[in-house]
C-alpha cells in the first residue's frame, strides 16, 4: 500500500485539478476565493500524513536563504524588463480587502501546493515516478481551459512557448529544489515570486518571448547554483567528472536556444516565414522558408511581405502609383499568377522585403498545423 499511495495521491490531485478547471462559472467566484484554499489544504494534509516520507536535507536553512536571494534578484530583473518593454496596470484589485482576499486565495494556497510537492517528491525515487510528480504539479498550476482554448483554430505557438513551456520548466525546477533544499526553499520561492503580482499596481508588459526568457534564465541560474554549490559535491566524487561538467555549456546552449526562438518568433530585424502556397513558384514554393528583412526598401521587382484582410501575403511589386490623397501605393503579383492582385498595398501594410530562401524546411511547421487543425 505504501508503494501505490503516491500514485493514488497523484490521481486524486489530477482529478481535483480537472474538476475545478471546468467548474460551473456560476460558482466559480465563491469556489475560487473561499472554498478552493480549504480543498487544497485538506488534500495537502492527506499527503503530508499518509504519503510523505521523511528525508534529511543538509544545510537547509542556508540553502533557503540563498534561494530567497536568487528569487529577489530575479524579481528585480523582472521589473527592469519593464523599463525597456513598458508597464501595464495590474488586473488585480489593490484595495485593502482585495489585497487580503488575493493573498489568501492565490498566495497562501501555495503552502498547501508545496506540501503536496513535498509529499510526492519524498515518496518517489525512479525517473518514471519523478515524471509522474512533474505531470501532477503541472496539472495543479496550469489552467487547462486556456490550454484547450489555445488549440482552437490551430496551434498557438505563443501559448505553448509563453505559458505551457514556462510552466513545465518552473515545475521541474521546483521539484529539483524540493529534493535538494526542502519545503522551506520552495515556499519562499513561490511566495516571493507570486506576491508581487498582487501587491504592486503596475507590472512589466512582457510578451511570450520575454516571459519564456525570464523563466528559463531564472531556472537555469538556480539549477546551476544548486548543482555546483551543493548537489555536485554530494553526488560527484571523481574530480575528473567534475571537470567535464562545465557550467558555461548550459549557458551557451541556453543562449543559442533563445537566439533561435527569438529569430523564429520575429524578435530580430530579419524573421522567417513559412510559405503555404505556390503563388511565387519558381522563386520559392510551398514548404520553403523565406527570411524577411523588416528594414528593406520597396521598389518595382522587390518581393515583399504584407498583410491584406488579416492574411500574410508574399508577392512581388510590379508597379507603383499615387492615389488621390497623394499616398504612394504598390501593385503586387505572384510570379506564378496570371493576373495582378485585385488590391493595392500601402506602406503601412508592408512587413518587410525578401532577404533569402531556405528550401523545404517549412514543411515541418505546415504538417504540425495540419495535425492540430490549423491552416
Amino acid at each position: 500500500m505504501r508503494k501505490i499511495a503516491p500514485l493514488l495521491f497523484s490521481l486524486l490531485i489530477i482529478a481535483v485539478a480537472l474538476l475545478e478547471d471546468f467548474i460551473d462559472t456560476v460558482f466559480a467566484q465563491n469556489y475560487l476565493y473561499y472554498v478552493r484554499p480549504f480543498v487544497w489544504l485538506t488534500i495537502a494534509l492527506i499527503g503530508w500524513f499518509f504519503v510523505r516520507r521523511k528525508f534529511t536535507i543538509k544545510q537547509q536553512n542556508e540553502k533557503t536563504v540563498r534561494i530567497a536571494t536568487i528569487i529577489i534578484l530575479f524579481t528585480a530583473i523582472y521589473f527592469v524588463f519593464g523599463l525597456f518593454l513598458g508597464f501595464v496596470y495590474s488586473p488585480y484589485s489593490h484595495s485593502f480587502v482585495g489585497i487580503v482576499r488575493n493573498l489568501f486565495s492565490f498566495v497562501l494556497i501555495l503552502i498547501p501546493f508545496e506540501m503536496i510537492r513535498c509529499s510526492l517528491v519524498s515518496s518517489n525515487k525512479s525517473k518514471l515516478q519523478n515524471f509522474v510528480v512533474a505531470v501532477t504539479m503541472i496539472f495543479i498550476f496550469l489552467d487547462l481551459k486556456d490550454f484547450i482554448e489555445s488549440f482552437e483554430g490551430g496551434l498557438s505557438f505563443s501559448y505553448l512557448l509563453g505559458t505551457f513551456l514556462p510552466c513545465i520548466i518552473s515545475q521541474v525546477l521546483l521539484n529539483y529544489v524540493m529534493r535538494h533544499c526542502g519545503i522551506k526553499a520552495t515556499i519562499v520561492w513561490q511566495i516571493i515570486s507570486t506576491s508581487v503580482l498582487y501587491l504592486i499596481p503596475i507590472l512589466p508588459n512582457l510578451n511570450w518571448f520575454f516571459n519564456l526568457l525570464f523563466v528559463s534564465m531564472r531556472s537555469l541560474v538556480c539549477y546551476v547554483f544548486l548543482y555546483y554549490s551543493y548537489a555536485n559535491k554530494e553526488v560527484v566524487k571523481d574530480v575528473r567528472v567534475k571537470r567535464r561538467r562545465k557550467p558555461y555549456v548550459g549557458f551557451v546552449m541556453m543562449a543559442f536556444a533563445f537566439f533561435l526562438v527569438g529569430f523564429v518568433s520575429g524578435m530580430f530585424p530579419q524573421k522567417p516565414i513559412v510559405v503555404v502556397s505556390d503563388s511565387m513558384n519558381p522563386s520559392f514554393a510551398r514548404g520553403d522558408i523565406v527570411v524577411i528583412d523588416v528594414n528593406g526598401e520597396y521598389d518595382i521587382g522587390t518581393v515583399i511581405q504584407y498583410q491584406h484582410d488579416g492574411i500574410n501575403i508574399i508577392h512581388r511589386i510590379v508597379d507603383t502609383g499615387v492615389d488621390e490623397r497623394g499616398e504612394i501605393y504598390y501593385v503586387t503579383k505572384g510570379d506564378n499568377n496570371n493576373t495582378e492582385d485585385a488590391w493595392v498595398v500601402y506602406e503601412e501594410d508592408i512587413v518587410g522585403t525578401l532577404s533569402f530562401v531556405v528550401p523545404k524546411l517549412g514543411f515541418v511547421t505546415i504538417w504540425i498545423n495540419q495535425i492540430f487543425g490549423g491552416a
